[in-house]
């Protein structure tokens, strides 16, 4: 006769004896992980989210709270089925998604899909690591469920549906069909609007810089130097030329230094009357030519110099880095980081499958004690004791100092070491941040800056030095300088000059925007968040609203054409301000320190007064010249660099017409 007792023991066996599930939401991350944890655990994948709003209805209940309602995501349906297998066997479940916004909407999700939440015990972990001691120490250290972040999650989902369920469709009937708005893109193409028409507007001005040129070898400098050398300074001169160099030794392949006319007013008025002034000849339409005068050091200004590194990457200076330097859109970029993050197979066998990098989506400049100390260990075994500096980082606020600053799980794991295990675009991005951590952990570059003022022709004229006495974090950083300089001149010198030329110069627009210096603007003005700014500027290129030159930006006609209506009609909702107060809404929700309601009601009362004012009807349309080429687009102007008008078809890239009026 079985007793009861007999059948709870029984249940107690068998539930310690059910596996522990992990919950990750990609394949290589659960590989990474499996490979640390062993058979005792089963690590599978989500694929990331399994529910979101409906894609053809709002999904929000406007009257109640704002609450939502969300759906299987059409991608996901395989998939929750055996989620849900895999948790209702399960005696205890670890949550590893991501730690951020995006991972605990995840988590409360997963947590949803159990059919009795109390059968199993539920952990949420989420690793800033993936290496096999942080993984493990996580595990045994689970953190808790964090309603907070959840919330203010769902509160971004809802800020977003509405701006762009709203708007959108108003856009269909003022302007054409299947356009979209955005609460952030919506910033972005404002900004490249306004851009298009600075540059269109610039009125480019011409000025001029005349310099003086002091030649080290022509023969005039050595006559000079021969006959105003003193018996004292030739003494002086022969008793030091074997321990060092002459104070006017530089390392300048051309031999040449340049001083620089101090204007007294302005700049841009044709010099032809200065020369008069100085009674020097200059040789009718030429821009360069030979003279023989004799300039007094008047003055020397000397200042030591200080230059500390950057800081360990963050997502936004990473992605900015990324584009200036490999071109690597956003995208790209975030997608070779989170492979580097979850883990790459650095040698044969399951247990040398590494996580390379932290967490790459974190608004932090903040480095671990842990991970400070092994990378100055590193330096000073590298680079010797005099190289290791102190780490330098600004203070933010609990959000943005939530994660570390990404920068290598292993320090002594050389991109050298690596290069074997990556492909070529992961190896940039590896040792672009290996590079930037040991560079930010090095001591400061010193040196002199050094301004030296000649009077000559009775006008004064300048050159700036540097003078580089420890190379510093430089070092770390393998950049060569090219104005480095080794001159030094004396108080009183007589210093020749050879030659004269006037370079002529127009004032130039600002530059059209590229990845980078979108994503610089998003950083410092706070619009979106790191891990959207991408997506952002993609939803952009994949509307239609703005097309790419040179890894230039510029708005499409219909660019122009949504933007122009959504400053007219929604002005405040498309300013920087205004994007940034949500995000710091969204921070406070965040931190339990606002409600989701009160942000919501807000923003939907002065939303629904901007459609509630919107005139009916179509955009009155402007006549607009057809394309010579395809008849079917229409002319546009734009200005290149030289303030020249070209005139293109609002199609292109689909129609090459182009041509400057």
């Amino acid at each position: 006769m079985i007793l009861a007792k007999d059948i709870f023991q029984w249940m107690v066996y068998f539930r310690s004896n059910l596996k522990k599930l992990v919950l990750v939401e990609s394949p290589a991350k659960a590989k990474t992980i499996q490979s640390y944890l062993g058979p005792e655990y089963n690590v599978i994948a989500t694929g990331g989210h399994i529910l979101d709003l409906p894609k053809l209805e709002l999904g929000v209940n406007i009257q109640d709270e704002f609450k939502i309602q969300k759906q299987v995501i059409p991608k996901a349906t395989k998939r929750i089925p055996l989620l849900v297998k895999e948790i209702n066997s399960s005696s205890t479940i670890y949550v590893a998604t991501d730690p951020d916004r995006e991972g605990e909407a995840i988590a409360f999700d997963l947590l949803s899909l159990a059919k009795n939440k109390n059968q199993a015990k539920w952990f949420r972990t989420g690793f800033q690591e993936i290496t096999k001691s942080a993984v493990q120490a996580k595990i045994d250290n689970p953190d808790t469920f964090n309603t907070d972040l959840a919330r203010s999650q769902e509160t971004r989902r809802v800020l977003d549906r509405l701006f762009g369920y709203l708007i959108s469709p108003v856009l269909w009937k003022k302007i054409q069909s299947g356009l979209s708005a955005g609460r952030v893109q919506s910033v972005l193409l404002r900004w490249i609007c306004e851009r298009e028409e600075e540059i269109l507007n610039f009125k480019p001005e011409t000025y001029f810089e005349i310099n003086a040129i002091h030649s080290l070898v022509s023969s005039f400098n050595s006559k000079i130097n021969s006959k105003n050398e003193s018996d004292s300074q030739r003494n002086e001169k022969s008793r030091n030329k074997n321990k060092s160099k002459s104070k006017e030794e530089i390392i300048d392949n051309s031999n040449k230094l340049n001083f620089s006319y101090i204007f007294e007013k302005d700049n841009k008025k044709f010099p032809e009357q200065l020369f008069s002034k100085w009674k020097i000849v200059k040789p009718l339409e030429s821009l360069q030519w030979n003279v023989e005068e004799v300039f007094i050091v008047k003055d020397i200004h000397v200042e030591e110099s200080q230059e500390y590194p950057k800081p360990a990457f963050q997502t936004s200076t990473l992605q900015e880095f990324c584009a200036n330097r490999f071109h690597f859109p956003p995208k790209k970029t975030m997608k070779i980081a989170q492979t580097l993050f979850e883990g790459i197979d650095i040698g044969n066998g399951k247990s040398k499958r590494e996580g390379l990098i932290t967490y790459p989506r974190t608004d932090s400049y903040r480095l671990s004690q842990k991970s400070i100390k092994q990378g100055q260990d590193f330096i000073e075994a590298q680079y010797g004791k005099e190289y290791v500096g102190s780490y330098k980082s600004s203070k933010q606020n609990k959000i943005q100092d939530a994660h570390e600053a990404i920068r290598p799980t292993q320090t002594h794991l050389t991109p050298e070491d690596l290069k074997p295990f990556l492909s070529p675009d992961e190896w940039k991005v590896y040792e672009a941040i290996h590079r930037r951590f040991l560079s930010s952990l090095a001591s400061a570059r010193k040196g002199k800056k050094i301004k030296t003022i000649l009077n000559g022709l009775n006008s004064l004229w300048e050159r700036n030095d540097f003078q580089e006495t420890f190379d510093g974090y430089k070092r770390i950083e393998a950049v060569r300088e090219s104005k480095l300089s080794n001159i030094q001149f004396r108080l009183g010198q007589k210093v020749p000059i050879s030659e004269f030329n006037i370079d002529v110069k127009d004032t130039q627009p600002p530059p059209a925007y590229t990845y980078a210096s979108l994503i610089k603007k998003m950083e410092k003005t706070r619009v979106g968040r790191p891990s959207t700014y991408s997506q952002s500027i993609d939803t952009l290129d994949e509307r239609k609203y703005i097309f790419w030159e040179k890894r230039a930006c510029f708005p499409t006609a219909l660019g122009k054409k949504v933007n122009q209506f959504l400053v007219s009609s929604f002005g405040d909702f498309v300013l920087d301000d205004f994007t940034k107060n949500l995000e710091e809404d969204l921070d406070q929700i965040q931190l339990g320190n606002k409600k989701k309601v009160q942000v919501l009601q807000h923003f939907y009362n002065e939303l629904r007064k901007r459609l509630d004012g919107i005139p009916k009807g179509k955009l009155l349309q402007e006549a607009k010249k057809s394309c010579p080429i395809c008849q079917t687009g229409s002319v546009q102007t734009k200005r290149d660099r030289k303030g020249k008008t070209i005139l293109y078809c609002s199609r292109f890239p689909d129609c090459d017409y182009g041509e400057y009026q």
